[in-house]
């Protein structure tokens, strides 16, 4: 189970639950979990306002964490401001399954529904033989 809520001017709280009756493994990536921002577009469909790029680096993967059954840990995440009302959630991946978080009312730039210079970027870098759809499989979460 994904909770979020908005903890202060900048930041959300995102409460990632353990409701399986075994511990999960988790290893994040550089601290951080597989997780993303996704809102609502004006004509009410979820779009990613942020995408995930995989690190090669071994050293990023040195810190496991293990949630048993029932265990609740916490992270944050970046809130954006901007002039369009709508709403958030989160996207995790967890071992090849997304979880969604629920969704909490906010305000965004409506360019943040745009690919971003970054995300051309890392396309050309590290998937130059894969199609569109299969790079935002990859950055977006879609598994």
């Amino acid at each position: 189970m994904v909770v979020t809520e908005i903890k202060n001017d900048s930041l959300f709280s995102i409460y990632v639950k353990n409701n399986g009756q075994k511990d999960i493994q988790l290893i994040p990536q550089d601290n951080k979990l597989t997780l993303i921002q996704e809102a609502l577009t004006p004509d009410k469909k979820w779009k990613p306002i942020e995408f995930w790029v995989n690190s090669d680096c071994g050293m990023s993967y040195l810190k496991e964490i293990n949630v048993k059954s029932g265990e609740i840990i916490s992270l944050n995440s970046k809130k954006y401001k901007g002039n369009f009302k709508t709403k958030i959630r989160f996207k995790l991946l967890i071992n090849g399954k997304v979880y969604y978080s629920n969704s909490i009312n906010a305000s965004i730039n409506k360019s943040k529904f745009e690919k971003s210079i970054w995300y051309n970027r890392f396309k050309e870098m590290y998937y130059p033989d894969k199609s569109e759809s299969e790079v935002e499989n990859i950055l977006f979460l879609n598994k």
